[in-house]
């Protein structure tokens, strides 16, 4: 058994990574998932990642007595030393499932959604939120629409197992994305659809910087 502090990873946003791309994780519970999510992304080239937990509550803030390290991780002031939810990111399930990826990451946490929103709107970042909702474009015919890469960063966006994303997220987003299913299931596992979101959009992102004259 060993204890060891969180490493600090505070940075201004990669607006330079190679697919001008981010990730939003909201509120996944599942380390499993959590870390296999870390894993595609690293393979796909996107290393900002962003993790929303609604989990961190008042107890979480309230504690002053932990290191500086890990509160640097945190969109707030408030040295923090216990949270379910960065428990769940550096579980041993989650640093397994990752293959190392935890480490490799550019990891930003926040609180709740409105702290992460005022983020991206400081970053001029655009949400493309994950929705099986039948009002969500398919993400096919999102792409073929997409024809060239402007200047805003975008970030993906996938949510709870149970509820998916927020609200608040979606009503924020710039566009709501649906992976195009047969038969009679309803929605992926969050990491398989993270996966295909993931490999989907950056090969298009790729597709269409190298067009460019």
């Amino acid at each position: 058994v060993a204890v060891a502090l969180i490493p600090s990873q505070a940075h201004n946003y990669d607006r330079n990574s190679p697919s001008n791309l981010s990730l939003i994780l909201e509120d996944i519970q599942d380390p499993g998932n959590i870390g296999t999510i870390l894993r595609c992304a690293e393979a796909f080239g996107v290393r900002d990642v962003m993790f929303i937990s609604n989990t961190v509550t008042s107890n979480f803030l309230q504690n002053t007595s932990a290191s500086s390290s890990a509160a640097s991780l945190i969109e707030t002031n408030a040295a923090a030393s216990t949270c379910t939810g960065i428990s769940r990111l550096y579980s041993r399930v989650t640093i397994r499932a990752s293959m190392g990826a935890l480490f490799r990451s550019r990891l930003r946490i926040f609180k709740d959604v409105p702290s992460a929103i005022r983020f991206l709107q400081k970053h001029n970042i655009r949400v493309i939120a994950s929705t099986p909702h039948s009002y969500s474009t398919k993400l096919h015919d999102f792409l073929d629409a997409f024809g060239k890469v402007p200047d805003a960063c975008y970030s993906v966006a996938v949510g709870n197992e149970a509820s998916g994303i927020s609200k608040a997220l979606l009503d924020h987003s710039y566009a709501k994305v649906r992976i195009e299913m047969h038969g009679d299931i309803e929605s992926l596992n969050v990491a398989v659809a993270s996966g295909i979101l993931l490999n989907r959009i950056t090969e298009k992102f790729r597709r269409v910087r190298s067009e460019r004259p």
